[in-house]
C-alpha cells in the first residue's frame, strides 16, 4: 500500500510538470504570435509631483504620455492620483484612481 502510495504521488508530479511545461511552452508561442514585426519609436513624458497637505496627509499626482515619433502623435495618456493618510513612518495608506 505505502508503495502504490508513493507511486500516485510521483505520477502526480510529473504530470504538474508535464502540465505545467505544455503550458509554458504555450504561452511563449502566444505571446510571439502577438509581436508586431514592425518597430515603433516613442517617447514618454511625466510630470510627478507631493502636496504635503498637513503631517498625515500627502496628495500624489502623476501625469504620463507616450508620444509616436514618426508619424508624431499620442500613443498613451495616463493620469494617477492618490490621497494618502501616513499612519506612521514607514505605513501609509491611500486611496485614488487612474485613468
Amino acid at each position: 500500500m505505502r508503495g502504490e502510495f508513493f507511486g500516485l504521488a510521483t505520477k502526480g508530479k510529473i504530470l504538474r510538470g508535464v502540465l505545467t511545461s505544455k503550458f509554458s511552452i504555450l504561452m511563449v508561442l502566444l505571446a510571439g504570435a502577438f509581436t508586431s514585426a514592425a518597430q515603433e519609436q516613442a517617447y514618454w513624458i511625466r510630470y510627478y509631483n507631493q502636496f504635503t497637505l498637513s503631517p498625515k496627509w500627502v496628495w500624489h499626482n502623476e501625469f504620463d504620455e507616450r508620444r509616436l515619433i514618426n508619424p508624431d502623435r499620442q500613443a498613451q495618456f495616463f493620469i494617477h492620483t492618490h490621497l494618502h493618510y501616513l499612519l506612521n513612518k514607514k505605513f501609509d495608506v491611500a486611496l485614488g484612481f487612474n485613468h
